[in-house]
């Protein structure tokens, strides 16, 4: 939308004087929940707004049609307004990163305003909450922008877990791309002993089919209705036909996801044949009824939207729900196995950032529980097992890496991902270049990667700038953002 329609008049967002989209996230019940009873508002909301992020630059500010009038006079906090329209009263505030927060200045009516102009990606939001005057003695306001603030500081959280998570992601995919199908002596005599790194790395960043089909997982949780995985089952329809078409005009079928609408995404980058073959036969397997018996790590690389967008499922659910949709393709245990660890790992990294290894112990246990009859998961767990114990050794990556496979397979991605993003937890790059760095499927074990250790991070200062503005499908990815934000 690029206008919200409020009890006192019309609010927009512009950019370099131009109205701009964005979406809005109604808090006002959970405000009013955790509020006493003197506090409560009549509206509330989260402004998101839709910004190419690291490419636009000029001024955004909050703007309207309606008449204010200053009662506080000159706030030195330029993060917080408070103002008088009609019978309304109405706080502003807005969040983005600390240490962008000199890029503040004041704008329209005294509302805080952002100046964009640096490549370096940027989070903003803005909240706007407003109470009827009767209520409200405006010499001493009886309700505080605090509880705001706080709740727009945890839609801020939720915003960058689910970039890092989904842009991370991408970044191990674009890195490993290139070397998918080489064995270590190719990558040594192409990049140095050191591997490819974000730093050697020459061309564009192209994603693959692993970031492809984890967007249109996305998307189809996204539509409308409870059936998820049919939903998500018609998204790969979508996700099929880019791989062999050249944009939705040629599109064999009506499509059900926006991802269509976006020319990037019209790519075949190395789609795996299980996949291919299963979606386009059109028919989908099942945990009871499986369709074939392969565990390639092609179920396990597109899972993650399941723990990013089940708010309201509990952690067996999301566990199911992510061997589920790998089975749509891949019917071997492993891959049901891996899937569901993966979905709940996802789910429980949104909720406790910083515990990596305590969220693997309890993912691994709901797994256990969950599937406590599958003859693959003694195996499984113990793969998980040993990934932990080889992370904390003093033995060289590659060495390690050794023991644990080629991430050919599924178990064998989530076993490569796990060691490196536990080894190098809080250095989410060198996780991601080692998570790539072998003979084996390098796009698929760095996605994975990318994901768990993005989810780490309590910022996104960690991405590459200049690698993130190249990458392909970026501005896709921001977009994918700011839909399961509101969703």
């Amino acid at each position: 939308m690029k206008e919200l329609v409020v009890p006192f008049g019309t609010i927009w967002l512009e950019l370099a004087r131009e109205k701009i989209d964005f979406e809005v996230i109604d808090v006002t019940q959970q405000f009013n929940q955790s509020a006493n009873a003197h506090e409560r508002i009549s509206g509330g909301v989260v402004l998101v707004p839709r910004i190419l992020l690291g490419r636009q630059e000029g001024i955004l500010q909050l703007k309207g049609d309606f008449e204010l009038k200053s009662i506080t006079g000159t706030n030195d906090e330029t993060v917080v307004g408070e103002w008088v329209s009609h019978d309304y009263y109405l706080e502003m505030g807005a969040c983005s990163h600390d240490e962008c927060m000199e890029n503040f200045v004041q704008g329209s009516h005294g509302f805080p305003a952002y100046q964009f102009g640096s490549s370096k990606p940027q989070v903003i939001l803005f909240q706007l909450s407003y109470k009827k005057q009767v209520e409200v003695d405006l010499q001493n306001p009886d309700f505080s922008l605090t509880n705001s603030l706080e709740m727009l500081s945890e839609v801020l959280g939720r915003r960058t877990s689910i970039a890092n998570c989904l842009l991370g992601g991408a970044l191990g995919d674009a890195l490993g791309y290139p070397i998918e199908f080489d064995n270590l002596a190719a990558i040594d005599e192409k990049y140095g002993n050191a591997g490819i790194t974000f730093g050697n790395f020459v061309g564009q960043p192209l994603a693959s089919d692993d970031t492809q089909m984890t967007l249109f997982t996305a998307s189809g949780l996204l539509l409308a209705g409870d059936d998820k995985l049919s939903n998500v089952w018609q998204a790969y329809q979508d996700w099929l036909d880019t791989q062999f078409k050249t944009n939705r005009s040629e599109l064999s079928h009506e499509p059900v996801s926006w991802l269509v609408d976006q020319p990037e995404m019209f790519a075949s980058r190395e789609p795996g044949r299980t996949c291919l073959f299963t979606i386009m036969r059109n028919q989908a397997g099942t945990l009871k009824e499986p369709i074939n018996d392969s565990k390639g790590c092609g179920g396990v690389m597109r899972v993650a939207p399941f723990g990013l967008l089940t708010n309201d499922s509990s952690l067996t659910e999301v566990a199911r729900l992510g061997a589920e949709t790998s089975a749509l393709t891949h019917g071997h245990q492993m891959s049901s196995l891996a899937s569901a660890f993966v979905a709940v790992l996802v789910r429980l990294e949104m909720c406790f950032v910083t515990r990596l290894k305590q969220n693997i112990t309890e993912a691994l246990a709901v797994v256990r529980e969950t599937f406590a009859d599958y003859e693959e998961l003694a195996a499984f767990s113990e793969l998980v097992e040993q990934a932990e114990s080889l992370a904390e050794n003093s033995r060289t990556d590659s060495e390690n890496l050794l023991e644990l496979g080629e991430g050919w397979v599924a178990e064998e991605t989530v076993a490569i991902a796990i060691y490196c993003a536990l080894k190098y937890q809080t250095q989410p790059l060198k996780a991601i270049e080692v998570a790539v760095n072998h003979q084996g499927d390098s796009d698929s074990t760095g996605s994975l990667a990318g994901q768990i250790v993005g989810l780490c991070q309590t910022d996104t200062n960690w991405w590459p700038e200049k690698f993130v503005e190249e990458l392909d499908l970026s501005e896709v990815i921001f977009t994918m953002v700011d839909r399961i934000l509101t969703k």
